[in-house]
């Protein structure tokens, strides 16, 4: 009996832990099942000495109680006065109340399990020398890269993620380097 106890105690331990942390994460979302970033569509409007940017991001919750997540948007890497008019959140086209902080906003993404949620997010900033920063270098901070990014530029505007007359560029298993830059005349 002792013989067939030590040679299944590591099975047995494997099984108590593995219990232990499904009833862990059913109350307390554990790693690796937080949300998934699945893709963006991102598209600049550069006009003038403003920078407007509009995105489209999805992503989908394997959790099965988790409704809300906390997510922080950043705008750029230094403070930014910006109106709160200039702004526009919603999820699956409900708007989203957020909180404006000196470098972007914080908002709490609902969720439903298995279900995709659709993000948009639109803002403007000044950009009284044309050229804008889109914070792209976020992403590195999910546990999995972004599924599929595509970042789209007007007419004439150029950027570090477009070969000369691209408008959209596009990438898989998104890990950036940099953020994007806009730059237009």
């Amino acid at each position: 009996m002792k013989k067939l106890i030590r040679k299944y105690m590591p099975l047995f331990l494997f099984v108590i832990a593995g219990i232990l942390y499904f009833i862990g994460d059913y109350f307390m979302d554990l790693p690796p099942t937080a949300l998934v970033f699945q893709s963006e569509v991102v598209r600049a409007d550069c006009e003038d000495a403003r920078f407007r940017i509009e995105g489209e991001y999805r992503f989908l919750s394997p959790h099965p109680r988790r409704r809300t997540y906390e997510m922080g948007f950043p705008f750029l890497d230094e403070d930014v006065a910006i109106s709160r008019e200039d702004i526009r959140v919603s999820a699956n086209d409900r708007a989203i109340e957020f909180r404006i902080l000196s470098q972007g906003i914080m908002f709490d993404l609902p969720v439903e399990r298995g279900k995709e949620t659709i993000l948009k997010i639109s803002y403007t900033l000044p950009a009284p020398d044309r050229m804008g920063i889109y914070i792209t270098k976020t992403a590195n901070l999910w546990p999995e890269p972004v599924t599929r990014a595509e970042f789209v530029i007007p007419q004439g505007a150029r950027s570090n993620y477009h070969k000369t007359g691209e408008l959209s560029a596009v990438f898989y298993k998104f890990k950036p380097k940099e953020n994007w830059k806009i730059a237009w005349e």
